[in-house]
């Protein structure tokens, strides 16, 4: 399709670090390590291995470089560009991949994505033969490249189809459903007039991600879902008594707050009044959130 895509490697074959080592069939940053020696990558694979359940193993370069995920809905053969965000990124750990501390919409390089790139991704969706479905890429942005390194052939665990129903008045849960029973997601043209990656105006997920402990006790949820600006928040099934065992993955989440609003300065001060409300306890009383940080969106 001409895309550029990461390089990749065998555990055999000479490995050029730092590397990224992951299963290949799992989610939610699991079973992931970011490795700067033979060693470590060894170590990386058994652990790769125990979070698998066909062995498949992904080594690839690591590159640093911003985060976008698109968002296609593809209806009748068609792939219309459904939405972009930029991924802000921390890295709590340097062998643990960076994980998402916010994600803002539209992605500043929405127009450098269609310019150079969206063609090239309308190649590769019509390669693979996918005729009707939802399907998103995590990809760095390097340059005019777009570089996709994980795909998502499903509903996403952002959970982006809030925003994109709340901007452009589009269901895509509707769509799947009326796919399922009518063979058809709908009217093509219809779809295409109400996809607008540009938006009316900007937006954010904020995911609460949490330190390890048990979590026994949460103050300001039915604060925070109050908020004019708050669409939606999805929160974990089980909250208290939940165990936090990890170091840094999307186990470790309280859950994701979706916030619409006029222009970004009013998104950052929701964001400062998400984290003045809420607080996580643990079984010690310390606060387990483990970022509070309101991100600098222009």
């Amino acid at each position: 399709a001409g895309l550029r895509v990461p390089k990749s490697y065998t555990i055999d074959s000479p490995v050029t670090f730092p590397v990224i080592v992951k299963p290949s069939d799992n989610g939610g940053s699991r079973g992931i390590t970011i490795c700067h020696s033979q060693q470590e990558l060894h170590e990386a694979y058994r652990k790769a291995q125990s979070f698998s359940d066909s062995g498949d193993i992904v080594i690839e370069e690591y590159i640093t470089a911003d985060e976008v995920m698109v968002f296609f809905t593809v209806h009748n053969g068609e792939a219309t560009l459904s939405a972009m965000l930029d991924r802000h990124m921390h890295l709590f750990h340097k062998n643990i991949t960076q994980l998402p501390i916010g994600y803002h919409y539209p992605s500043k390089y929405l127009g450098k994505f269609i310019a150079h790139n969206l063609e090239k991704f309308r190649r590769l969706i019509h390669n693979l033969g996918i005729r009707d479905g939802l399907i998103a890429f995590q990809s760095f942005v390097v340059g005019d490249d777009v570089i996709p390194f994980d795909p998502t052939y499903r509903l996403d665990g952002t959970m982006s189809y809030h925003i994109i129903e709340h901007r452009n008045k589009i269901n895509v849960v509707e769509l799947l459903i009326r796919k399922s029973l009518t063979g058809t997601m709908g009217d093509d043209e219809e779809i295409r007039r109400r996809e607008n990656p540009f938006f009316s105006a900007p937006a954010f997920t904020l995911p609460v991600l949490l330190g390890r402990g048990t979590i026994t006790r949460v103050e300001g949820i039915d604060d925070v879902e109050a908020m004019p600006d708050v669409i939606f928040f999805a929160k974990r099934d089980k909250i208290i008594g939940a165990v936090m065992e990890n170091e840094a993955d999307f186990t470790q989440m309280l859950g994701r707050v979706h916030i619409c609003a006029d222009n970004n300065k009013k998104i950052m001060q929701d964001i400062n009044e998400i984290f003045s409300r809420l607080k996580v306890f643990d079984e010690h009383g310390r606060d387990m959130i483990i970022w509070r940080k309101v991100p600098e969106l222009s």
